[in-house]
């Protein structure tokens, strides 16, 4: 058995929606968009339709009603 100076290479971190199924999306391409949140005790949703334009890390980059929007991923889910 030979030793090896190869380096090891840690994998990134996944992001919440790695564990979900996002489709492969298209510029401007329309998709829907959900966010739960708790009030007065109960929980209630709210959605979105947008035009879809591209996501990073952190955030979903839309157009909604013609204007561009940009959608924090750790709020918004992708639902189909």
């Amino acid at each position: 058995m030979s030793s090896s100076n190869a380096e090891r290479v840690t994998p990134p971190q996944p992001r919440g929606d790695d564990y979900a199924a996002v489709p492969y999306l298209r510029r401007l391409q329309h998709i829907s968009l959900i966010r739960w949140s708790m009030r007065e005790g109960e929980w209630s949703y709210s959605t979105l339709a947008a035009q879809y334009l591209r996501r990073d890390e952190q955030f979903w980059y839309l157009l909604v009603r013609g204007a561009h929007t940009q959608l924090r991923r750790d709020e918004w889910s992708i639902f189909t």
